[in-house]
């Protein structure tokens, strides 16, 4: 049988010689003994500190993957979840009206949620740190504000809440975040919570050629509820 552009002389001598070549041997490579010293004698490992329940708990709610852990939305957020998808970090996302998010907020701090939800607050109570991380204004709000329960979210959404069952929900229309911990401390502060401790997370300073220029203001009905910045 002829194969096009095929010497059929060629091929009868690749079979031929096919049939003499045996497919060589693998052999894994072999790591080189020299290339890592052995551990002295007198090394001692650093042990490694284990994390307790309400770190590893505030660790997942910062990195989104604790959906589904307290409760099903209804439940929280006492309306119908119409749709669920799936946020940036990969974890079911429940569509919500802000009112719902208030609500499942204050469910939890409150201590009705049950068993799980009181230790999702005493995570994110406890360790406010591992919800945020340095410099994020959330875990600046937790530190300052006793017993504040809150977490930042994308697209400019917040979340807050106290055991007293004073909560709060926003969303900044444009998604952006620079507006976001001033509306969230006007609020609070709306709602008579003292956040002039806080006022380093959530005074944001509005910058020209690198220096103040002005600051990031609540307007509408929050417009009197933060202090304003005295003029220089």
């Amino acid at each position: 049988m002829l194969r096009i552009g095929k010497n059929p002389k060629d091929q009868s001598d690749n079979e031929h010689t096919n049939e003499r070549q045996e497919a060589p041997s693998y052999t894994p490579q072999q790591p080189n003994a020299s290339a890592s010293p052995a551990p002295r004698a007198d090394f001692t490992p650093t042990p490694v500190k284990a994390m307790t329940e309400s770190e590893n708990i505030a660790r997942e709610i910062k990195e989104g993957t604790l959906s589904g852990f307290v409760g099903s939305g209804t439940e929280l957020t006492g309306e119908t979840t119409p749709h669920i998808g799936i946020d940036g970090c990969g974890a079911p996302a429940h569509v919500v009206s802000l009112l719902g998010l208030a609500r499942a907020y204050r469910t939890i701090a409150i201590g009705a949620a049950g068993p799980a939800g009181d230790a999702v607050r005493r995570a994110m109570v406890s360790h406010p740190f591992m919800v945020g991380g340095p410099g994020r204004d959330v875990t600046a709000m937790m530190q300052s504000i006793d017993g504040l329960m809150a977490k930042d979210g994308a697209e400019g959404v917040y979340g807050a809440a106290l055991p007293d069952g004073r909560a709060v929900a926003l969303k900044i229309a444009d998604g952006g975040g620079r507006a976001r911990a001033v509306v969230l401390a006007a609020a609070l502060a709306a709602l008579g919570v003292d956040v002039g401790a806080a006022e380093g997370a959530w005074r944001t300073p509005v910058l020209g050629h690198g220096a103040a220029v002005g600051v990031v203001r609540p307007l509408g009905l929050l417009a009197d509820a933060l202090p304003q910045p005295v003029e220089a």
